[in-house]
Order: structure tokens, then C-alpha cells, then sequence
């Protein structure tokens, strides 16, 4: 059983964490865990308290124990770094500022491909040119504003005229 004892100015340093609104809220759960031991409840009771086994208590003691309040924070959860660099996407700004089409994220993917040799998603584009706040323009995939108005007008009056029949003479 691991026994927690902590001076007047520690439990006041881990309050003072436990309310700071930069803690993280796991870290926060983590601080609560340890002053609750120190103040005599169980790891057990703790355990139930916030939804945990006893050995997760535990753990997080021992932790502060060894390593004080650092040894409760969260370690960073690195991932695969992009392989969209910054310079990528100025080039992309650029292209894109020049105004002369509209693009669509799997058009500006295809580019990134053919000119850059990155392969990244459409859809992983979006949350990354989001992030950079890059705008760009969505081409549309309506045909019908491309048709010519008068064949437009000649097809409608001769599907009138097949509609009613033929013109009496």
C-alpha cells in the first residue's frame, strides 16, 4: 500500500494545480487521485470514484511519488509528420492566387502528386489548407450553366410542339 503524506504547502501546490484552467483534464483527474490519497481514502475508493481500478490509482501515486507533479502529466502522442511542408503549401497559395480557374481539393491533391510528388487524401488537403486558412475556389459540376441559351430555347419549343401534337393546318 502505498502511503502518501504530503506537507502543508505541497496539498496547497496541488490544489492550486487541480484548479488552474491550463491543466490538462486527465493531469487534473491524476492530481485529485493523489490528494485523495494523501487525505486517507482507499485506492479502491478512488478507483470507484473516478471509474478506474485500483492498480490505475496506483500507478498514478507511485508515479507522483517518484517524479512529482510531472511524472502525471500526459507524454505527447506524436503521429506520422505530414508530408505537406509549409513551403507546399505557399506554393499551393500561390497557384491558387492566381486566379485563372477554380480548383477543387482533389484537384489540388492530383497537383500536389503530379508536381510535388506528395500524396496526401482530398479529404486530409481540406483539414490542412482549413488550418492555414487557404480558401480555395470549388469548380462547379452543374452542365447546365455551360449550355448555349438559344439551343436551350429551340429544344423547349420543339418538346411544346411534339407535347401538343401537330399544328392543325
Amino acid at each position: 500500500m502505498y502511503s502518501v503524506q504530503l506537507e502543508k504547502e505541497q496539498l496547497n501546490e496541488l490544489n492550486r494545480l487541480a484548479r488552474d484552467p491550463a491543466t490538462k483534464p486527465r493531469t487534473r483527474q491524476r492530481l485529485e487521485m493523489v490528494r485523495l490519497r494523501a487525505m486517507g481514502h482507499s485506492m479502491v475508493q478512488i478507483g470507484a470514484a473516478f471509474g478506474v481500478t485500483p492498480r490505475c490509482v496506483r500507478k498514478w501515486v507511485k508515479a507522483y511519488l517518484a517524479g512529482g507533479y510531472g511524472a502525471l502529466e500526459d507524454k505527447p502522442h506524436p503521429g506520422r509528420r505530414s508530408e505537406l511542408t509549409p513551403e507546399h503549401l505557399h506554393a499551393l497559395r500561390a497557384m491558387v492566387a492566381e486566379g485563372n480557374r477554380g480548383w477543387s481539393a482533389p484537384q489540388l491533391a492530383a497537383w500536389l502528386r503530379e508536381e510535388r510528388g506528395i500524396t496526401i487524401s482530398a479529404c486530409r488537403l481540406r483539414v490542412h489548407l482549413r488550418r492555414a486558412g487557404l480558401s480555395y475556389k470549388r469548380t462547379r459540376t452543374h452542365v447546365k450553366d455551360k449550355r448555349d441559351r438559344e439551343e436551350v430555347l429551340m429544344v423547349a419549343v420543339e418538346h411544346e410542339t411534339h407535347k401538343r401534337g401537330p399544328m392543325p393546318s
